[in-house]
């Protein structure tokens, strides 16, 4: 829903904005397909690039930015080998004391440890404070700077410069 955030306004009609944003996703692909997510947060005006070089510093300078970082991860299996064909969520926040990062995920309260969902009641997936070590486990599988994530420059931004 960072585009919602970004530009709002963009998802406006009945209902709610998720699944408006989730039906233009799928115009596009499949919702874990990182093109059509990109090509849904271009469709609502923004520049967006898929990225599959993260580390936790880009996502920490984007949320200085104002711009919340959509992530893709492996939500199935242990921590310790995490599978699955990918699920995305959204960042929005950093605590470097607690070193948490605070995420919206539309699936619900993700189980870091041991895989899957503890709760996928509406609203579980609102604000949740995931650990740097356990969540970053699942976003970087492949070592360090592996992880997956959309670069989003709103137009604001591309006329203003960084605040």
């Amino acid at each position: 829903m960072a585009a919602a955030f970004l530009e709002p306004g963009c998802l406006t009609s009945k209902g709610q904005a998720d699944d408006h944003y989730l039906a233009l996703v799928q115009r596009y692909g499949d919702t874990t397909d990182a093109s059509a997510q990109v090509k849904a947060i271009q469709n609502l005006g923004l520049q967006a690039r898929f990225r599959t070089d993260g580390r936790i510093e880009h996502l920490i300078e984007q949320l200085q930015r104002g711009i919340p970082c959509p992530v893709g991860w492996l939500h199935k299996g242990p921590v310790s080998a995490p599978t699955g064909g990918g699920h995305w969520s959204l960042v929005i926040g950093w605590d470097p004391a607690t070193r948490q990062l605070l995420m919206h995920d539309p699936n619900g309260e993700a189980d870091l440890v041991n895989g899957g969902y503890v709760s996928t009641a509406i609203g579980s997936g609102q604000s949740l404070r995931y650990s740097e070590r356990n969540w970053g486990r699942r976003w970087q599988v492949e070592g360090t700077g592996t992880g997956w994530w959309i670069e989003i420059n709103p137009a604001f931004l591309q006329v203003a410069g960084p605040q």
